[in-house]
């Protein structure tokens, strides 16, 4: 009686053991989720009137005057255009000659003033001399003289407005003193390109 009581606990453990769940394999441990790339900051925009975002721009309207001067002394049929065009070439030319000395004097290196982080109402000013710049030089020629000279009283009335924001605005003792010494030849090309302009007459063009 006693073996058979002990078989049958023996045999109910059996079964107890048998009909009991599987235990479920541990979790593996959650991925660490890589962290996003920090977004770098922006950077400030550049003092349109420090040293050498203004040397930066006067080259730039230096290099752009000489482009124009050239385009007008090959596609105008007026004389009166032609001779502008060269003096403009001629000034601005000597002009750019001093801006690059006085920055590798500075060990500065010369940019475009577009790759630079201006103000947005700078960066509106240069893109719209570059656009008309643009236009012009791909402007019929029949069309070009009072464009050109058209252009030439706007821009150096722009210049004149830059420089004098400059000569009041920069810090730099030099560069206001440059800007002072500019002004005077900005004002006689605004008046030589108005008095052209008034003598080129109704030869009108797109604008």
């Amino acid at each position: 009686m006693r073996r058979t009581s002990m078989f049958l606990a023996l045999l109910a453990a059996a079964g107890c053991r048998s009909s009991a769940a599987p235990q479920a394999p541990a979790a593996p441990p959650p991925a660490q989720t890589a962290a996003a790339p920090a977004t770098p900051a922006a950077a400030p925009p550049v003092d349109p009137y420090g040293t050498e975002a203004v040397l930066d721009r006067i080259h730039a309207i230096d290099q752009e005057e000489i482009d124009l001067g050239k385009a007008a002394s090959t596609k105008s049929s007026s004389k009166l255009v032609k001779e502008f065009g060269k003096r403009m070439i001629k000034d601005h030319s000597r002009t750019d000659k001093e801006i690059e000395s006085i920055a590798a004097k500075d060990k500065l290196a010369l940019r475009d003033p577009s790759a630079l982080t201006l103000p947005d109402a700078e960066k509106a000013k240069l893109k719209a001399d570059q656009d008309q710049a643009g236009r012009l030089l791909s402007e019929p020629d029949a069309a070009f003289d009072h464009d050109y000279l058209q252009a030439m009283v706007d821009g150096h009335e722009e210049a004149l407005q830059f420089l004098q924001a400059a000569e009041s605005k920069s810090a730099d003792a030099g560069v206001k003193a440059l800007a002072k010494k500019m002004e005077k030849a900005v004002r006689a090309h605004e008046a030589l390109a108005r008095k052209d302009l008034q003598k080129l007459g109704g030869a009108k063009g797109s604008g």
